[in-house]
């Protein structure tokens, strides 16, 4: 370490950690008797300090788009009313909380907060301050949310000047996501019947005219004209002129014709009915059904329903998007709408998707709502080397509301036919899936093939609530994750889809935790077990992990309150090979810690000891001793200042330095077997107590990281549009603690890193990471990666792209995305290409797949 690293530290440490003092490095200037960090609060004006704006923290939330909000909605539809969570929290992320508190004068207002609980990806609680508004299955509260974090009403010309905008996005995404399913799918307005009859309890024989002007024919036959409307006990006609023939029941009405009934709305320029015979005729026609689960619509030159209500279009198109600008619609020259069955039949029709064809069939049957129906799934064609010509045609049989299987024969002309059924089945507590395939011989293979996995997430007891801003009750819930396969070749052979590329092995866990919040703070506890199953050639085995039981505890945390934490974990592990320690691990690990926070900065000491102990196996692993223990002390402290300034409209930025001084005095580990320890990246190291993941290794460290981090925050939506940290860790001594050897290391500091994050208007994301040697003087590790996802009804519309360099051992660049046709159906494609990498030292294409994914 140079003498200018070692001076600068040196100075830091003192800074943070010394008690009051009276400095004698300024010979003209005496500092009062005060901590150093309250000095920088409120010493004298020639001190810098943190600039400390009037800010308010979180989003006000519009009384409108809170009034729509309500049980049932999606993630999406909730994040499109009231912006993205102020906190999501990892252990909960079926909870959003949306905040906000100001500071002024350097004093918190009392944080307004708005609580929403999902169950299944849909909202069914909502609490403001704490106190429940509505759950599913009861109505909401009135003026529930009048303490919660609402923004102020405008006058009213200013905010009409900016209403339009804002509510009609809202209004067009409630629709969509409620009803389509499809971001882009706008529903046109359309009359209602219901809004408009005024016959209650007539009979069928009652029919009422409606008009500016009315008379009789000597046949009997009624003239109306202007402002017609002709009602009876279930439709009206609206239309500029009519007559109807009392004698025959045949109705006719021309221009600006309308027909009304409570499952259709019909726009035509003539037509009627004959009520006799109980067929409804109309030329030039747009129609609409309102009372589908998802509401179809369409134009049609002819539209004829029978007496059974069957609907006939000739020629005609249907769709469930925009007629001016729809996503996708079916073009036929016949279709019959079977609504009692919600299934329709076209033929000779061409599915258009934005206006252009993209495909031809002489019949196709489709359904006429969002209920899953029995049928056919999208057939796939394709060639695979050795496979030969596949051709699979999948099968969906809906076997319930909460249960459904798909069956897919494949057949492989260079292999024989492949067997694949999934199973699934759903309910308020409990989410199961379980996938088959078998080949029962494999002509190039030459044996059979087959493959399993089963997937299960269970909820046994779940009494969790917020009260006062704490969680209080109990969550227990276990998940099942188990497969395998037939041989090591299969996913070379076979794995042709997206989720099965690149997997190295399969994983086979079960876990059964219980989650406590009481007065006392946060208990996880769990029991687990895991094990391993290679898919690739050329890869070691892993341990199995039987059982793993772990305990983790954290009391409230408070400020300036000592805080305790526990963690603890025993875990016996097996291995197949006979040359492999196996045996019983035990980890102990208490620490407390006091932060001190005040606006502005904050500072977290922290101590504890961890324990590890082995009791080992004796086995042809040669191991000199079957008991091994290590006890050994952790100290730290944390420090990071906050610096802020209003850099434009609505946008702040903040400059954020940290520092984390840490000790370990960990000894030789040598003898430690390796279960299930490696080294992390060195981006997740600068904060980290331990750079090896797992409890094999503990690092020794007496060490200092420096880092500087600054975001752009737009203060309107609370969104961080770009934050950036470069950070280097300066070593006080030698280390001699390595994941597999004990060589002493004399570097007098790491790497410095550099990470960057940006977000581009909604979809776009941009992140950067870079790794310098300042030893050698050259990069060591560059990425960078530029992607885009929006949501596109239960799919995404995807493009990444990214490259990635690490000096002598890889540098390649990816590019893929997804293209939804539909909410189901999507066209997928992936290239990467390697200029070097540990598997090539030669430039080609490593990897490409082209395909449509449903």
């Amino acid at each position: 370490m140079n003498s200018l690293q070692l001076k600068f530290i040196t100075l830091l440490v003192v800074l943070l950690i010394t008690p009051p003092v009276k400095s004698g490095w300024f010979s003209s200037v005496s500092l009062p008797d005060e901590s150093v960090l309250e000095l920088i609060e409120k010493g004298p004006e020639w001190i810098p300090k943190p600039y400390k704006i009037p800010i308010e923290q979180g989003t006000l939330l519009n009384q409108k788009n809170l009034d729509r909000l309500k049980t049932g909605l999606s993630r999406e539809q909730v994040k499109f009313l009231l912006g993205s969570p102020i906190i999501s929290d990892a252990f909960h992320s079926e909870q959003w909380d949306y905040i906000f508190y100001s500071r002024k004068k350097g004093s918190f207002s009392t944080p307004k907060n708005i609580t929403i609980i999902f169950a299944n990806e849909k909202v069914r609680e909502i609490y403001s301050q704490g106190e429940l508004v509505t759950k599913l299955g009861e109505d909401k509260k009135q003026d529930a949310f009048i303490d919660g974090p609402i923004a102020p009403r405008f006058d009213e010309a200013y905010e009409s000047s900016l209403q339009e905008i804002i509510i009609s996005k809202r209004e067009d995404f409630l629709t969509v996501t409620g009803r389509n399913k499809l971001p882009v799918c706008i529903d046109e307005e359309y009359e209602s019947y219901d809004a408009q009859k005024t016959l209650v309890g007539a009979d069928e024989d009652t029919l009422e005219v409606r008009s500016d002007e009315q008379n009789q024919d000597e046949q009997g036959i009624f003239y109306a004209t202007g402002n017609v409307e002709i009602e009876r006990a279930e439709d009206l006609v609206k239309s500029d002129k009519a007559q109807f023939n009392a004698g025959t029941g045949v109705l006719e009405a021309e221009g600006n014709v309308k027909y009304l009934t409570e499952d259709l709305t019909l726009y035509a320029s003539k037509g009627g009915y004959n009520s006799q015979n109980d067929t409804v005729a109309f030329s030039s026609t747009t129609y609409h059904f309102p009372s589908q689960d998802r509401p179809g619509k369409g134009k049609s030159e002819d539209i004829f329903i029978d007496n059974e209500g069957i609907v006939h279009l000739t020629p005609s198109s249907y769709t469930t998007c925009s007629l001016n600008n729809p996503d996708w619609e079916f073009d036929s020259t016949k279709t019959i709408l079977y609504r009692e069955d919600d299934r329709g039949h076209a033929y000779n029709i061409f599915l258009k998707y934005k206006g252009v064809p993209v495909l031809y069939s002489p019949f196709i049957s489709f359904p006429l709502s969002k209920k899953r129906h029995s049928g056919f799934l999208i057939p796939f064609v394709g060639s695979q080397g050795e496979s030969g010509t596949v051709v699979s045609t999948p099968y969906y049989l809906n076997l319930a509301e909460n249960f459904d299987l798909t069956f897919k024969p494949t057949s492989f002309s260079g292999r024989g036919l492949m067997l694949e059924g999934e199973f699934r089945h759903k309910t308020d507590y409990s989410e199961n899936i379980v996938e088959l395939a078998n080949m029962e011989k494999d002509d190039v293979y030459g044996k059979s093939r087959h493959a399993y996995f089963v997937r299960d997430n269970r909820t046994y007891a779940n009494t969790l609530k917020q009260k006062n801003d704490k969680w209080e009750g109990t969550l227990i819930r276990s998940n099942l994750n188990a497969g395998g396969i037939s041989d090591l070749q299969y996913f070379d052979d076979f794995g042709n889809t997206v989720s099965s590329i690149g997997r190295t092995h399969i994983t086979r866990d079960f876990l059964l935790e219980k989650i406590d919040y009481s007065d006392f703070g946060y208990v996880k506890s769990s029991i687990g077990a895991t094990d391993f199953q290679l898919a690739k050639t050329g890869l070691n085995e892993q341990y199995s992990i039987f059982p793993r039981i772990r305990v983790d505890y954290n009391n409230i945390k408070k400020d300036r309150s000592f805080n305790y934490n526990f963690n603890g974990e025993f875990a016996f592990f097996d291995h197949t090979m006979p040359n492999k320690a196996t045996g019983v691990r035990t980890m102990l690990y208490p620490s407390v810690e006091y932060p001190i926070t005040e606006p502005g900065w904050e500072l977290v000491p922290k101590v504890g000891i961890k324990h590890v102990d082995y009791r080992l196996d004796a086995n042809a692993s040669g191991l000199v001793r079957e008991e091994i223990s290590n006890s050994t002390p952790i100290l730290s402290l944390k420090g990071k200042m906050i610096y802020e300034r209003i850099a434009g409209n609505n946008i702040l930025q903040t400059l954020e330095p940290e520092m984390y001084f840490l000790y370990i005095p960990a000894g030789n580990q040598d003898d430690n077997p390796i279960f299930d320890s490696g080294n992390t990246d060195f981006k997740y190291n600068l904060f980290a107590e331990n750079k090896f993941y797992g409890h094999d290794k503990l690092n020794d460290a007496k060490q200092m990281t420096l880092a500087l981090s600054s975001s752009v925050i737009n203060t309107k939506t609370g969104n961080e549009l770009i934050r950036g940290t470069i950070g280097q860790i300066f070593y006080l001594d030698d280390r001699s603690v390595h994941l597999n050897n004990s060589e002493t290391s004399g570097s007098d500091a790491s790497n410095i890193m550099g990470l960057v994050n940006a977000k581009f208007k909604d979809y776009w994301r941009l992140s950067g990471y870079t790794e310098f040697n300042p030893h050698d003087g050259h990069g060591q590790k560059n990425q960078i990666r530029l992607s885009y996802k929006k949501p596109y009804g239960k799919q995404n519309k995807i493009f990444n792209t990214s490259y990635r360099f690490e000096r002598g051992e890889q540098e390649e660049v990816d590019v893929s995305g997804g293209l939804p046709f539909n909410s189901r159906t999507s066209l997928i494609g992936k290239v990467n290409y390697s200029f070097n990498n540990r598997r090539s030292k030669t430039e080609d294409v490593l990897e490409r797949m082209i395909g449509i994914e449903y």
